[in-house]
């Protein structure tokens, strides 16, 4: 089945079944996950996948490690950012010396 023929079949937008595939659509209502095992044919513990037996200990250590990816990913961007900064400035500073600008 294609995502066009699951999106009509469940009542929604194919764009709305291409992001909730891909991951990148959050909120998804429980009745729109009905709507689509509907439209699959299967139950909708078969899409609602169980909770995992983590202790609190675990999930604060898993919490704890994406706090941690999260402030090494924003110290890249930045870092990032200010070598893009650099490029431009060298790259304005070729141009004058060239006339160009």
């Amino acid at each position: 089945m294609t995502q066009e023929e699951l999106a009509e079949r469940a009542g929604t937008s194919s764009d709305t079944i291409k992001r909730y595939e891909s991951g990148t659509y959050e909120g998804i209502r429980l009745v729109m996950v009905y709507h689509i095992a509907e439209a699959l044919g299967v139950s909708l513990d078969a899409l609602v996948p169980p909770p995992a037996n983590r202790s609190p200990e675990q999930l604060l250590e898993e919490a704890e490690a994406l706090i941690r990816r999260k402030r090494t990913l924003q110290n890249e961007i930045k870092r990032l950012g200010a070598q893009i900064c650099t490029v431009r400035w060298q790259i304005c500073a070729s141009l004058v010396l060239w006339g160009l600008v």
